[in-house]
């Protein structure tokens, strides 16, 4: 069967393009089961990027990265000059979140991940080199500095429908 990927209405003299559902998945209930600490990790891991989440002249910034899971640590690469380094340089710390997530938007079905911890730059250089082999930049700039976030707060939802909702729900566990 086949349907459109999306669909655009007109509304105030702009389009939005808005999926559409899989006629198979489109109306069935949907709900959500919290993964453990260890798959949530591991599904962060499955992805390439993420978004950062740190504060920026005393503002929330939201930055999109590639990253890496190393020794439970997630390790990105950034500019000398972004927001996120000259935060993490000027501090030695701050609390960051990384979320990332992988959701099927015709059938509403997937994951998120985040993570709210400590970042600090990397200065070990054996693990510098290593890091920044292993983590290309994405874009044409100067990517040096290696940032490691610590999880402290790890949360995971998976959005689940069909048997999957059934199973989860504490009536269909035997609960």
């Amino acid at each position: 069967m086949e349907f459109a990927a999306t669909s655009r209405q007109q509304k105030a003299g702009q389009i939005v393009s808005q999926p559409e559902c899989d006629p198979e998945f489109g109306e069935a209930p949907r709900g959500t089961v919290e993964l453990s600490r260890a798959e949530a990790m591991r599904r962060l891991a499955s992805v390439p990027f993420g978004r950062i989440v740190f504060t920026r002249d005393a503002l929330p910034a939201v930055r999109p990265v590639n990253h890496l899971v190393d020794r439970q640590l997630i390790i990105v690469r950034t500019g000398l000059s972004t927001g996120l380094s000259n935060s993490v340089r000027s501090a030695r710390s701050v609390v960051v979140a990384y979320e990332a997530d992988e959701i099927d938007p015709v059938r509403r079905l997937g994951w998120s991940v985040v993570v709210t911890g400590v970042a600090r730059p990397v200065t070990d250089a054996r693990l510098l080199e290593e890091y920044r082999h292993r983590l290309r930049p994405w874009v044409n700039s100067a990517a040096d500095e290696v940032v490691a976030i610590e999880p402290t707060l790890v949360n995971g939802i998976e959005l689940v429908g069909g048997r999957a909702l059934r199973l989860s729900r504490p009536s269909a566990r035997g609960a």
